[in-house]
């Protein structure tokens, strides 16, 4: 669509079409997706032991990088995301998260095992529209959290997008909300019972603890 037809049309409709182009982006990713493993299980039915399957892995991770425009390593991703973390994939495809998001899971879960991947894509499962919401930091820092209680039972964290609560093994607890999306911000450390802190985030004109 040219710029003049554009400059026609009025606020809503252009806020309306950057929404449906943003969706069909994801959507054509998760194509993009599909297509990297329809080539890596050809690839790997060929093969006939570990070592044969991982360097054909990494031959169809360099194609597709190479089809995309961009490094091996960052092509490869795409083959975490089929294999292991279809709720992600799905999420892709109706456009709930980004593909931003979408690589930033697989790279945060890149030290797990498969298995592992598995469990954290199904954890977050109900949480994919709300990491389309977030910022990329944070929703690096809720796959990270998924993470870490998988490394290390006992940790849990529960709350929502405003505020989010970590529970040590040993009972101590630590909450934190996000900053203000503009401006400058300062935080005020509370107790919070006896065990726990909470972090919270105070606009520039807040007075100060």
């Amino acid at each position: 669509m040219a710029a003049e037809p554009l400059a026609e049309l009025d606020g809503a409709v252009l806020v309306d079409l950057v929404a449906e182009a943003e969706r069909l982006k994801a959507a054509l990713a998760a194509l993009q997706v599909r297509a990297t493993s329809v080539l890596d299980a050809r690839a790997q039915s060929e093969c006939s032991n570990r070592e044969e399957r991982a360097a054909a892995a990494r031959s169809v991770g360099g194609m597709v990088a190479l089809a995309r425009r961009e490094s091996p390593h960052t092509g490869g991703r795409h083959l975490g995301l089929a294999r292991e973390m279809p709720h992600a994939l799905a999420a892709l495809t109706t456009g709930e998260i980004s593909e931003f998001k979408a690589t930033a899971l697989v790279r945060e879960t890149a030290v797990l095992s498969r298995e592992d991947r598995t469990t954290v894509d199904a954890r977050l499962a109900n949480r994919m529209g709300t990491l389309g919401r977030i910022s990329d930091t944070n929703a690096e820092g809720l796959c990270a959290a998924c993470n870490q209680r998988l490394n290390h039972p006992g940790w849990r964290t529960t709350g929502t997008s405003a505020e989010t609560t970590v529970t040590t093994p040993t009972d101590h607890a630590y909450s934190s909300r996000p900053p203000p999306l503009t401006g400058a911000s300062h935080h005020v450390v509370h107790l919070v019972g006896s065990h726990g802190l909470r972090l919270d985030w105070l606009g520039s004109s807040a007075p100060a603890a």
